[in-house]
């Protein structure tokens, strides 16, 4: 009986060079991995002059499978050149890969411009990747060391573990020096070309529209909430929608077909070069950031839409501009993003579209930026804009929060002019706005006096504060102040009839040790802190409760009790189109109480 199928995959000039086997009965995976690992020299020099010798032999393999045409077949290894299989240097022997391996049968190679997949024949697929372009060693096609830097043999298989996310990596007690990092030296190594130089055009718009007197050079970014005008510290209410959007992007980031478009994303050399799948995730965050956080679970939502996944441009608002593209970290590229948004804002104008301020995105998935642009009294758009910020957590992250996600949720908690008839659009209540409920006891035909039009706005808060979003929209039906209101109320995060008003840490158990060996096992592989919350949260009846978002242990917590668990849906994240959904497609939450302290007894009684 046969074993497990191995592929040993190089990827060189952009194409893969996959040899693959099936192992003997009792041959385990680990053998074949150290038996990989022998073959890559540790020394400096000696790892340079088979790295050469490699890529001289895959070139020369490139070639035969050009002039085979790109339908060549797989073929078998062993029908290959003596002469080409063997590759020597300096007493150095590179063994290609139709390697005699007692353990293995016999070995086919296969050349292809995509990477090689789970096939159905092959199940039992273990893959193994060495990235001759970008010096890396991939496990499962997920990075695990630097290629030019290998553990030794006594270390490899322990430092092969998985990131604070339940995926294949590095583990944590990995030495800095053997991890692998997306570092640009690694891209460098094989796209010199990675950054686009910008046109001179850009640059004279960059320098025009610059609200600073200072040259483009030397101006100094804003902070975001001096480029906001919004006070320092965020309101309760602004760090429950902060929390929340870390809770969403880290589930959203947790299946390993997105985990995976991710970490590819750090070898594209340019915007023009992001796959589609990829574009559609960057869309996804953005329709999470800045579409209202209401979710409910009696029906799911239709996705939003803010563009096009091939568009240059998003629009998930009517004054926000988003502009998806790579490398923001490097000064030319970001303020050639920042031109770009701004030229398409003048578009607008020209367009008829009049509004005073407006904010764009420059938006990497890692990084972004917030631009602020405004027009002046003669007309001409002025801009200024924060620096790159960190948008999405590092893999191996302990904290689930990153400057550029509370940046972009204090952007997105501004107040939003059509925010009444999206979540209408969500409740399938847009039919209130255009044809109001009359009032009670109003005959037909017969104007009354509407009390709520002349209520104090104190009083029109009160009632406010009762209402599930549902309510609020017909509330808003009723009249201009009323819309006011709940427009306000609609702007807070909520799931189901629940508010949320203020982030909320649970208390911790007192084993940590066993805890976080609980915690990693299935279904909640990784750190849970990086996406599950707990929230205070208000119910319609202004009761107030806590609420806990996300899959978690609950009995570890032993002075909590859950009282209903639930899942909201998250399709508006998704795009089936280039396979970008969610596993499982909803968030589960938990509305929970803390128990009641005992009491000891009075030993006077």
């Amino acid at each position: 009986m046969a074993g497990s199928w191995v592929y040993k995959i190089y990827k060189h000039a952009g194409h893969y060079f996959a040899y693959y086997r099936q192992c003997d009965e009792g041959t385990e995976v680990n053998n074949v991995r150290l038996d990989l690992l022998q073959s890559i020299p540790t020394d400096p020099v000696a790892f340079s002059e088979w790295l050469q010798a490699r890529r001289a032999h895959l070139d020369s393999r490139l070639e035969q499978w050009n002039l085979g045409g790109e339908a060549v077949a797989p073929v078998q290894v062993e029908q290959v050149p003596e002469s080409e299989v063997l590759l020597e240097t300096e007493g150095h022997d590179l063994q290609d890969d139709a390697s005699d391996d007692s353990n293995s049968s016999v070995e086919f190679e296969d050349i292809t411009l995509e990477a090689p997949t789970r096939d159905s024949d092959m199940p039992s697929l273990c893959m193994h990747e060495l990235d001759l372009d970008t010096l890396v060693f991939s496990i499962e096609r997920f990075p695990v060391f630097g290629l030019d830097h290998m553990p030794s043999e006594d270390n490899f298989l322990d430092w092969i573990g998985k990131n604070h996310y339940g995926a294949l990596g590095y583990s944590d007690d990995t030495p800095i020096e053997y991890r692998y990092t997306s570092s640009p030296k690694w891209i460098e190594s094989c796209q010199p070309q990675r950054l686009v130089e910008p046109d001179s055009s850009l640059r004279e718009t960059y320098a025009r529209c610059s609200s600073t007197s200072e040259s483009p050079s030397s101006a100094s970014h804003l902070l975001v909430h001096e480029l906001l005008s919004l006070s320092p510290r965020p309101s309760l209410t602004e760090r429950a929608r902060e929390h929340l959007l870390e809770v969403l992007v880290g589930h959203a980031i947790r299946p390993e077909h997105i985990s995976l478009h991710l970490h590819q994303l750090t070898t594209v050399p340019d915007r023009n070069h992001i796959p589609n799948a990829t574009h559609a995730i960057a869309s996804g965050f953005i329709r999470l950031i800045f579409e209202p956080m209401v979710f409910h679970t009696a029906s799911p939502p239709a996705p939003p839409t803010c563009g096009r996944v091939d568009s240059d441009f998003l629009w998930p608002r009517d004054d926000v501009c988003v502009r998806v593209c790579t490398h923001l970290c490097d000064v030319e590229n970001l303020r050639t993003a920042v031109a770009q948004i701004i030229l398409e804002i003048e578009s607008s104008f020209s367009r008829g579209v009049n509004i005073a301020r407006y904010y764009g995105v420059a938006f990497s998935i890692f990084h972004c930026a917030v631009i602020r642009i405004a027009k002046t009294d003669n007309g001409e758009l002025r801009f200024r804009h924060t620096p790159a910020l960190q948008f999405l957590p590092s893999w191996y992250a302990t904290s689930p929060s990153t400057p550029g996600i509370s940046a972009l949720a204090r952007l997105s908690y501004l107040p939003d002019a059509s925010i009444v008839e999206k979540v209408a659009r969500i409740y399938k209540l847009s039919f209130l706005l255009r044809h109001p409920i009359p009032l009670i006891g109003t005959p037909p035909g017969r104007q009354t006096r509407n009390l709520l039009a002349e209520a104090p706005s104190e009083i029109l808060q009160e009632i406010a504060d009762y209402l599930p979003p549902a309510h609020l929209i017909k509330f808003a039906s009723i009249c201009p102040r009323t819309r006011i209101t709940a427009a306000k109320m609609l702007r807070a995060p909520s799931i189901d009839d629940y508010r949320l008003i203020a982030p909320f840490q649970l208390p911790l158990p007192g084993d940590m040790s066993t805890f976080n060996a609980y915690v990693q096992s299935y279904p909640w592989k990784g750190y849970i802190s990086l996406f599950t919350g707990c929230f205070k949260a208000l119910s319609s009846h202004n009761n107030a409760t806590l609420m806990h978002v996300g899959q978690i242990p609950l009995r570890h917590w032993s002075t909590t009790t859950t009282v209903a668990t639930h899942g909201i849906n998250l399709s508006s994240f998704e795009d089936r189109r280039y396979g970008i959904r969610l596993e499982p497609p909803h968030l589960l939450y938990h509305v929970i109480k803390l128990r009641e302290p005992e009491v000891p007894p009075d030993r006077n009684q």
